[in-house]
Parts: structure tokens; C-alpha cells; sequence
């Protein structure tokens, strides 16, 4: 199990049984972690407390919108136009 190996630095301790083990971790503000959280996809589910799961859950309903809807081009951009 990866996350095993890729902790971050606010690790507590591992509780629960082996094959479904849940990751315990302290901060001081729940954005320390969410990034961290989203990396991890659809493999990672917070289980508390509740304001992390909200967080999170309304940046990926952001982040749903904005693939949904149609992409910005920023004509003023600074890479070179390679056309």
C-alpha cells in the first residue's frame, strides 16, 4: 500500500485492520492536507472530520465545473506559438 510509504508529514498513527487501514494525521489547518488528499484520486476517502470532507468535496464539484464547461484560451499567453 503506497500511502504507507508516501505519508505526510502530519502522520499520527495507523489504526484498523491491515487489509482496509485508516490514517490517522494531525494539523493545524485542514488545508495542509488537501492537496495531499486529491492526489490520492478516488483511492482516498476522508472519514473525518466533516469541514475536510465539505472542503473537499466542493473543490472537486469546482473542479467538475470547470471541465465541463467549455476550455478558456488566454491568447496572451507567454509560450510560443509552435503553429
Amino acid at each position: 500500500m503506497w500511502v504507507r510509504e508516501r505519508q505526510h508529514y502530519t502522520f499520527v498513527c495507523e489504526e484498523g485492520a491491515p487489509e482496509a487501514p485508516v490514517m490517522v494525521y494531525r494539523v493545524h489547518d485542514l488545508r495542509e492536507v488537501q492537496s495531499w488528499l486529491f492526489g490520492w484520486g478516488t483511492a482516498v476517502e476522508v472519514l473525518s472530520p466533516p469541514e475536510l470532507r465539505a472542503a473537499l468535496a466542493e473543490e472537486a464539484r469546482r473542479r467538475l465545473m470547470k471541465l465541463e464547461s467549455p476550455a478558456q484560451v488566454n491568447n496572451s499567453s507567454s509560450f510560443p506559438n509552435t503553429s
